[in-house]
């Protein structure tokens, strides 16, 4: 399948599920005002396909036409509002309501959220909601260096080559580079990328003037209750619902009537949404930037019951990472994943302070440590797990706490404190049906 018909089928599949938050998805309503000075939509619109028809034209020589390649390649992937549309309709598509404000410059921000984050935050919802080839398209394609040096004016051309200065390697295959062919790096991926382009505005116009006349549906607001769907021979121009609320498009002026979508019970629906959904979750494909924006807001608002609801979420992703990396062969691969694993119980520590001792983010911190030569945090991860033993006696935690010590002691390590610590645990009144577990945990030790 194409990847054009992957993109409609998105748009189709979003309809599908929910059609007004399809309708509100291709709205993209920001805030009463012009629909051209509200939305940065219309001129991404027109000047990719201004640049397009620059680099189509071979008057040009090869270096002006990797100006105007460039250019495609860096406005293309700047767009908030393609990642905005993406994001939503891949959440509509999974039963999830849109999320107008989805990324916005949250209040202790010093920044907007650059290319790569905001990428981020639509690729693990691509990949849920069933589009890994729209996902696949973005890591294959998008590059950040190329996009650096280009708008900060520190490349050169020379020849065939893209030459970038003043940006880290840009990684393929391992093999770091500081220089791209032109005619055979640079413009395939813009092609690609322009057929991308026609791929998303085709279906999006394609919908957008789909409804010629009005239309009732159920909608949820967030209640179910009917909304008629606004149309007209220029295609949708808004809702009301049978409230009072409505947005509407008057002389190409955004209009809304009892409608707040920045309102708090929008952003606790939001939250909720999320935390759902990534409950729901069996794995990470990505590096999730959805997660990491709903932990900032969470953290934002300082909600109990958020902070501990997703520091169940951040553990059950350790242990995923956990899992993985017992099981990957590839050791390089291996010392990642566990550090991983940590990063993530390191979070639910930090949402849930009952969980500051954990016995497999300590495992997690041992094996972190191992696999990349990291001896205090192998100690810090011994420490944790004794500390873990003093006040949770578990059974299965016993023998890693033996094994561990018993390769700190091989590495010419002294454990001697650990060992003692350990054996002290070990002399406590032990639970009868431990008593030989135990035993052979101390005999094991002894060799020490």
């Amino acid at each position: 399948m194409s990847t054009k018909l992957h993109i409609d089928k998105l748009f189709e599949d979003a309809k599908a599920k929910d059609e007004f938050e399809f309708a509100c998805t291709l709205i993209n309503y920001k805030g009463i005002g012009s629909q051209f000075s509200r939305s940065n939509h219309y001129e991404w619109l027109s000047a990719i396909s201004f640049y397009e028809k620059l680099y189509n034209d071979d008057q040009y020589s090869l270096h002006e036409r990797a100006r105007f390649a460039l250019m495609i390649y860096c406005t293309f992937f700047e767009s908030s509002d393609l990642y905005t549309i993406l994001g939503n309709l891949s959440r509509v598509a999974m039963g999830y309501r849109a999320a107008p404000y989805l990324y916005w410059k949250h209040q202790k921000a010093d920044r907007w959220f650059g290319t790569a984050e905001k990428i981020s935050m639509v690729e693990e919802v691509l990949i849920d909601s069933g589009f890994p080839e729209i996902q696949k398209f973005f890591s294959e394609n998008h590059f950040e260096q190329i996009r650096h040096a280009f708008f900060h004016s520190t490349y050169a051309f020379e020849d065939d080559d893209y030459i970038m200065h003043e940006v880290q390697l840009l990684y393929i295959n391992n093999l770091g580079h500081n220089s791209l062919s032109i005619s055979k790096f640079i413009f395939p991926r813009v092609n690609v990328i322009i057929d991308f382009f026609h791929g998303f505005t085709d279906a999006f116009e394609t919908y957008l003037k789909s409804y010629t006349t009005d239309k009732t549906v159920i909608g949820r607001m967030p209640d179910q209750i009917p909304i008629k769907i606004i149309g007209s021979s220029e295609g949708l121009k808004g809702f009301h619902d049978s409230r009072g609320g409505s947005i509407e498009l008057k002389n190409d002026m955004w209009m809304a009537t009892n409608i707040r979508f920045n309102f708090p019970t929008e952003v606790d629906r939001h939250v909720n949404d999320e935390l759902q959904r990534l409950f729901g979750k069996d794995k990470i494909s990505t590096n999730d930037g959805a997660l990491q924006r709903l932990y900032e807001v969470i953290i934002e608002r300082n909600i109990q019951r958020e902070k501990e609801d997703l520091g169940t979420v951040y553990s059950r992703f350790g242990h995923m990472f956990l899992e993985k990396a017992n099981n990957e062969k590839n050791h390089f691969k291996k010392g990642s994943l566990y550090q991983i694993s940590l990063s993530f119980y390191e979070k639910m520590s930090e949402l849930n302070s009952k969980y500051k001792i954990h016995s497999e983010k300590a495992l997690a911190k041992y094996m972190a440590g191992e696999s990349n030569n990291n001896i205090k945090l192998c100690r810090e991860a011994i420490s944790d797990l004794l500390t873990f033993l003093e006040t949770d006696f578990k059974k299965n935690v016993l023998p890693n706490v033996s094994a561990i010590l018993g390769i700190l002691k091989d590495k010419g390590i002294d454990v001697g404190g650990e060992k003692k610590q350990f054996i002290k645990i070990l002399s406590r009144d032990i639970p009868t049906d431990l008593v030989e577990h135990v035993e052979k945990i101390k005999k094991d030790i002894s060799n020490i």
